[in-house]
């Protein structure tokens, strides 16, 4: 059984059963420690510069597998640091195009992620996906009549709906304006 089915067997929390657990230096059913061979395999594979989902899909293991044990050994991700100089210069001009960060990534071969991290590191705002226009809305502009709470048909003003569907009383508001 794993950690959930046994909290709720003895009606606790998943939490109190992984504490035990560890306390009883008990590993959870299911989960095989990595073996000495797989120890090796990742921290050749780090050393070569994958991440570690590039790592996790080789050998079989979770993410979080690869993540706990870099984390382990003091070591950084690998994924903007394989970002070759060009690169950068690659990214920042389709930046400048107006290219989003999954299309920049797409185009480089790196995640969108990756992308992303690095546009905010040099405090860039996103670029919208190709045809999206994002318009201001000035809320003084918006008469009362169109908020959706002033509007009879919307669920936002039918409480007995509320009440029926959440089984709970609602507190009801005569005039929302």
């Amino acid at each position: 059984m794993n950690d959930s089915e046994i909290a709720k067997k003895a009606n606790r929390c998943n939490v109190t059963i992984y504490n035990w657990r560890k306390r009883n230096n008990l590993a959870p059913n299911g989960w095989q420690k990595l073996t000495a061979k797989e120890l090796q395999d990742i921290r050749e594979m780090y050393y070569e510069g994958l991440n570690d989902c590039e790592i996790a899909k080789k050998i079989n293991r979770s993410q979080e597998t690869i993540c706990r044990w870099r984390k382990k050994n003091n070591l950084i991700p690998n994924g903007l640091n394989r970002i070759t100089a060009e690169q950068f210069q690659d990214i920042h001009e389709m930046y400048l195009a107006g290219f989003n960060d999954y299309e920049i990534g797409e185009t480089i071969g790196t995640s969108n992620s990756n992308i992303c991290r690095w546009r905010k590191a040099n405090k860039l705002p996103a670029n919208a996906p190709k045809g999206w226009q994002h318009t201001e809305v000035d809320e003084s502009e918006i008469q009362p009549e169109d908020k959706p709470w002033n509007d009879p048909e919307s669920l936002f003003c039918d409480a007995e709906f509320l009440e029926q569907i959440t089984g709970k009383p609602v507190r009801r508001i005569e005039n929302a304006n």
